[in-house]
């Protein structure tokens, strides 16, 4: 693989040295990959640049990113990316995995609103039954973990 490192000047340097050291926010997101020329005697290939860097925790990835399952003993996110999880772990698993679609779910629905409410559509009542119906929901999952 392509080694990538942050440019001396870039903020993010020291936290990707602090990532390195203590493995916390280890994940790394970014917008593009881009790969210089090469100039001189190093025309076989540049170096790597990431743009729009940001660092996230596990947690961020689990809740906002692709595709969730749960395989033995582990979480696995878009068929690649494996969080080891105990035996004991996997209802706990389970409850993230409906914690993800609860939020989806809630994220749609809010910007469906958005959306309507620009056109003129809705009106407050439904708004109101709305999040009434939202807080009913995160209630009984609460209830459940």
């Amino acid at each position: 693989g392509d080694v990538c490192r942050p440019q001396m000047q870039s903020f993010q340097s020291t936290r990707v040295q602090k990532a390195a050291e203590t493995g916390k926010d280890a994940y790394a997101v970014y917008h593009n990959k881009h790969r210089s020329l090469g100039t001189g005697n190093n025309r076989s290939g540049g170096e790597v640049f990431l743009s729009e860097v940001n660092f996230v925790s596990r947690y961020a990835l689990l809740l906002f990113s692709g595709e969730l399952e749960i395989a033995k003993n582990a979480i696995v996110l878009d068929g690649w990316l494996k969080f080891k999880i105990g035996e004991k772990s996997v209802p706990g698993a389970v409850l993230l995995l409906a914690l993800r679609d609860e939020l989806d779910q809630s994220l749609l629905q809010q910007i469906s609103r958005e959306n309507n409410s620009n056109g003129g559509e809705h009106g407050d009542d439904d708004d109101d039954l709305a999040r009434q119906k939202e807080q009913e929901d995160t209630k009984e999952l609460m209830n459940v973990v």
